[in-house]
């Protein structure tokens, strides 16, 4: 599966990530609960952002950008993946992302930022987080 940008933000290239996907998130090791949402982070001259298979329990994932901001994030079911996606302008920067589980838990995590958006930790909170 491949997606696409569209718009001039994208162009001359259009392709922003292709590959097998996980069907759903993956464990980071074997005896840890998986990511509630695992990321392909794209950037192109202006913007930068991710496309994410998230897990069936998530019910949304905020983004809060650098600037204050937040971005909600709601999970779509489309070619039998639950995704979500955004775009930012790159030279905003994301400070956090949050997903939210249906049964209160929910995750943190910090992306780093070294020429490409990669959130490669979350941290578990709840009643029974890690």
């Amino acid at each position: 599966m491949c997606f696409y940008g569209l718009g001039q933000a994208f162009l001359p290239s259009t392709e922003i990530a292709c590959g097998p996907f996980p069907r759903t998130p993956q464990k980071p090791f074997a005896w840890a609960r998986p990511d509630p949402a695992w990321f392909w982070p794209f950037a192109e001259d202006q913007v930068q952002g991710a496309i994410a298979v998230v897990g069936a329990d998530v019910t949304s994932i905020v983004l809060r950008l650098a600037n204050g901001q937040q971005l909600k994030l709601v999970p779509v079911e489309r070619y039998g993946y639950r995704l979500v996606a955004f775009v930012v302008p790159r030279q905003g920067g994301i400070a956090a992302a949050t997903a939210y589980l249906n049964n209160g838990q929910y995750a943190t995590t910090i992306p780093s930022d070294n020429g490409l958006l990669f959130f490669s930790s979350w941290l578990w909170h709840g009643a029974r987080g890690h």
